[in-house]
């Protein structure tokens, strides 16, 4: 558990790198009365609460990849006809597909193979998906929606394209 004086070192540290800690470290200055210090109390500039990770939150606008996202979870789309073609088409950017991917899995606690039926896929696409996003450096790191995994793997590396070929090759 932090106290009050490490979160308040922590962020007044990071004032100057991190953008919009400063109004946040102002806020949590004026509000945090206890010495422990909870998710709770921390200040929405720095982070939001989902599940039980820490995500940061951005002043973004709505994006293609909320709109996709929620089309997908409710059915109204699926990845293969609607997603796809918009990425091959450069509707879509590598980003705004992380980004999808990055909500999937989110909302699945990192795992891919939920993720494919999330996006209204059937279990015979979960290689395709996988390959498909590996091809195109779309890959995200589940690791890091899955409670406890975050410090104990090394870094995700996703093989190139031209080395699964080499090894197939070779």
């Amino acid at each position: 558990m932090l106290t009050t004086r490490a979160v308040a070192e922590i962020l007044s540290r990071t004032a100057q790198a991190v953008p919009g800690v400063p109004v946040a470290f102002r806020s949590f200055n004026s509000t945090s009365s206890g010495e422990e210090v909870r998710v709770e109390d921390l200040p929405p500039g720095i982070a939001a609460a989902q599940g039980s990770h820490l995500y940061p939150q951005r002043g973004r606008r709505r994006g293609v990849a909320d709109e996709l996202y929620e089309n997908l979870v409710a059915g109204r789309q699926t990845f293969w006809q609607h997603v796809h073609p918009l990425f091959i088409s450069r509707d879509l950017t590598r980003a705004d597909l992380r980004l999808l991917v990055r909500r999937g899995l989110a909302t699945t606690s990192g795992n891919y193979r939920a993720v494919v039926q999330l996006f209204g896929m059937t279990q015979l696409d979960y290689r395709k998906s996988l390959n498909f996003l590996a091809a195109h450096d779309c890959a995200v790191d589940y690791r890091e929606f899955r409670p406890g995994l975050q410090h104990q793997l090394p870094p995700f590396v996703v093989p190139a394209a031209s080395d699964a070929r080499a090894v197939v090759a070779g």
